[in-house]
């Protein structure tokens, strides 16, 4: 079994800790174990974009505001970090408080759907 990477980009803590168990579900359900995978969380934009470059991942979980993004110029969103994964052929889900973009898929927070992320989780990973 190959050992998954995972990143992780949050700045909540409340939501770190919903967004890493959930994944810790999929996987789990997948048939891993907690040394088959890494879950790497970064809290900014800047972090996310490092990882990406330096690393192989299997996927990309983000937020799509963070610590040093700006909502007012569009700059620094999570959703910035997509084409980035995209380029890098890594899968990627977004999270939001709020609707981020016109017709981008995400999942919101205000009615967070913890089986369907755990559903997408698997299904990308798959």
């Amino acid at each position: 079994m190959v050992h998954l990477k995972i990143l992780l980009v949050e700045d909540n803590l409340f939501w770190q800790k919903i967004l890493k168990s959930r994944i810790r579900r999929a996987l789990k359900g997948l048939g891993y174990q907690d040394s088959d995978y890494t879950i790497k969380l970064v809290d900014t934009f800047d972090e996310a974009y490092q990882a990406l470059q330096e690393n192989a991942w299997h996927l990309l979980v983000t937020d799509v505001e963070l610590k040093d993004s700006s909502t007012t110029t569009r700059e620094k969103l999570g959703t910035e970090l997509v084409p980035v994964a995209m380029n890098r052929n890594v899968p990627t889900l977004t999270v939001a408080g709020t609707e981020p973009l016109p017709n981008y898929d995400y999942f919101p927070k205000q009615d967070f759907d913890g089986k369907e992320f755990i559903n997408q989780v698997q299904m990308l990973l798959k």
